[in-house]
């Protein structure tokens, strides 16, 4: 009876931690000016409504963004905490489709206005906050559920010259969280630099949980890497260099974790030539399904690649 008792017990702990640790979508976030040598830091985190809750404050750590990069700035914490929650809503012709299970909840944290002139260090800074975990059941990602994730992003220093006063890029769209497979997809995540800077796109691969520089990448799921069969996708995801679009076609119904990562670059003037001085990231996941207004997708066994057969075309564009 004690060894039923002992298992069941287990049992239970074993779903209490897995439904504890599944729920991190995915995140962004920006530091923005407020003048007078002042600024805050805002982060964004997503999370699965079905799973546990998020904390009411993080505690974002700072660095020198140079070797070593364990060497703290001299603001060596900036607490930001929970000011809002609210559920992610769509446009009318975002509705989702049938079989569409991620429903995603928005917490947006900031910081209070702290003095960062003393952040003088011409290699700048980045910051970082590392928790555990993100959701199971993500098909490009080995052991999802036990991948952990890491908040974080650069910025350059704040005490004097062309970046004093220096706010980050921002995302100013909150991302779609699921699409129709076979259905042709072109996003625009309105993403704005209120300085000006110029702005230069990646597709990256995601962070699991780590503290300081190198940070640790997930690690993909066999048959998937950064650079061919990120999501499933026929095309794959890309991202305009130039622009931020995001084009792709999903193929297969699934979860996939996808990262992006903006570089700030200050413009040339003159003799002086551009030079990078930030990056943010925007790591999520994303969810496909099949939908009855979407064509069909098929294999093509002689050079086993996935083809879309049907002839229809959307020429939607998300923005």
């Amino acid at each position: 009876m004690k060894k039923i008792i002992y298992l069941f017990s287990f049992i239970i702990l074993l779903i209490s931690n897995e439904i504890k640790a599944s729920h991190y979508v995915g995140y962004d976030m920006t530091l923005i000016s407020l003048g007078n040598d002042l600024y805050k830091l805002r982060a964004v985190a997503y999370r699965d409504v079905t799973g546990a809750g998020f904390p009411t404050s993080m505690q974002f750590n700072v660095y020198v963004n140079n070797t070593p990069f364990t060497t703290a700035a001299p603001v060596p914490r900036i607490t930001v905490n929970q000011i809002s929650v609210a559920k992610v809503t769509y446009d009318p012709k975002d509705c989702p489709p049938a079989g569409a299970d991620l429903l995603l909840e928005k917490f947006v944290y900031e910081s209070a206005a702290i003095n960062l002139s003393s952040l003088n260090a011409s290699v700048g800074y980045y910051v970082t906050y590392s928790t555990c975990c993100r959701n199971p059941g993500v098909k490009n990602v080995l052991n999802s559920s036990g991948a952990g994730i890491t908040f974080t992003m650069e910025f350059p220093r704040l005490n004097g010259g062309a970046t004093r006063y220096n706010s980050s890029p921002e995302f100013r769209k909150a991302p779609l969280s699921f699409f129709c497979v076979g259905k042709p997809y072109t996003l625009d995540w309105n993403i704005v630099d209120p300085d000006g800077d110029s702005l230069v796109y990646y597709v990256a691969q995601s962070y699991s949980d780590g503290t300081t520089k190198p940070l640790p990448l997930i690690d993909y799921a066999p048959g998937y890497n950064l650079f061919y069969n990120n999501i499933d996708g026929v095309p794959d995801l890309t991202m305009n260099i130039k622009t931020g679009i995001i084009n792709f076609i999903p193929s297969q119904v699934g979860r996939y974790l996808v990262a992006f990562r903006v570089e700030e670059w200050k413009r040339a003037s003159g003799s002086t030539p551009g030079y990078k001085i930030g990056e943010i990231r925007r790591e999520f996941q994303l969810e496909t399904t099949l939908c009855p207004d979407s064509p069909p997708v098929t294999i093509d066994e002689l050079n086993q690649k996935r083809v879309i057969v049907d002839t229809v075309y959307y020429n939607t564009v998300y923005i």
